[in-house]
């Protein structure tokens, strides 16, 4: 009996032995496949530089030295996957100049982020759900009448606006589509305090006194719904001419629908090399809440382009 136990226990040992070499080959053969959170999304990054400068040296004529040096950041990440396609933008312009007697002076500020969702339809159609977020990033200033800089006109989340709500979407490509969003809760906030120079009175006034942005004196918030559409066209003007158009319109249903806010942006690069661009941009704005007629913002010269 002893023996018989003993050739069992030798057996087993053997067996065990056996198996536990087959386990490295059997691991190796378990293939675990994780989902892929990368999978259906696409990236880029594009930063454009652009440069101006004057210079006047015993000029008899006249003129002033002065340099400019203006950026703009684009980010897209974009997903479709099936069904479901959405689309994110985030936008930054700054631009900063130096006039020979003064001290830098900002020329541009604008943060904007957009965001689309949708679910597709028959044809080109799609329902849709967008998040639009515009503010600047620093401190602004009326240069000319504020020159120790002790009110800002504009600042971070000062104004900050936030347009959101159910749509539907065209889209041909990501070089062309066009939202239209006819319930669109829009909010209008204020960080702090901003000012304005009042030429009647002759002196900044704050938003605590008179009504800044659209938002009434006193408060931070002010709520719109409306009617709100964009688009986005780009377009080949040539080889080495590339356009880009944005645009949108917002109507508020509550108080005077008839005045249409605009915001349209566009910007023309001509490729020199990889690296050297000539560049043109052009934005315009009406709000009559800010301003009763057109901003008008516009740049020209040389840079340089780079896609990350």
């Amino acid at each position: 009996m002893i023996r018989f136990f003993t050739l069992f226990l030798l057996f087993s040992v053997l067996m065990a032995e056996a198996q536990i070499t087959e386990v490295p080959k059997e691991v190796k053969r378990i293939q675990v496949k994780f989902p892929d959170s990368t999978q259906g999304w696409k990236k880029k990054n594009n930063i454009k530089l652009l440069i101006n400068q004057s210079l006047y040296e015993n000029w008899q004529s006249g003129g002033v030295n002065n340099i400019e040096l203006k950026t703009h950041f684009k980010h897209n990440f974009n997903y479709q996957k099936e069904d479901l396609i959405w689309d994110n933008t985030l936008l930054v312009d700054y631009g900063l100049s130096k006039v020979n007697g003064f001290e830098i002076r900002k020329t541009q500020d604008k943060m904007e982020f957009n965001s689309i969702i949708g679910g597709k339809l028959p044809g080109m159609w799609s329902y849709s759900y967008f998040v639009n977020i515009q503010t600047p990033l620093t401190n602004t200033y009326n240069y000319d009448k504020d020159l120790n800089k002790e009110n800002r006109t504009a600042g971070v989340l000062a104004p900050l606006y936030i347009a959101t709500g159910p749509g539907f979407m065209w889209k041909k490509s990501n070089d062309m589509y066009i939202n239209i969003a006819p319930i669109t809760a829009k909010s209008i906030y204020i960080n702090g305090h901003v000012h304005k120079y009042d030429k009647e009175l002759d002196r900044f006034v704050s938003n605590d006194e008179k009504e800044l942005y659209g938002v009434l004196p006193g408060e931070s918030f002010k709520h719109k719904l409306g009617f709100y559409s964009s688009a986005l066209l780009k377009v080949d003007l040539a080889s080495n001419i590339k356009m880009e158009n944005r645009v949108s319109l917002y109507s508020n249903y509550l108080n005077n629908p008839e005045n249409v806010d605009l915001d349209y942006s566009m910007h023309v690069t001509m490729k020199v090399n990889k690296l050297l661009t000539t560049q043109f941009m052009f934005r315009t704005r009406y709000d009559n809440e800010e301003y009763a007629g057109l901003q008008i913002q516009e740049s020209f010269g040389v840079g340089f382009n780079f896609n990350i």
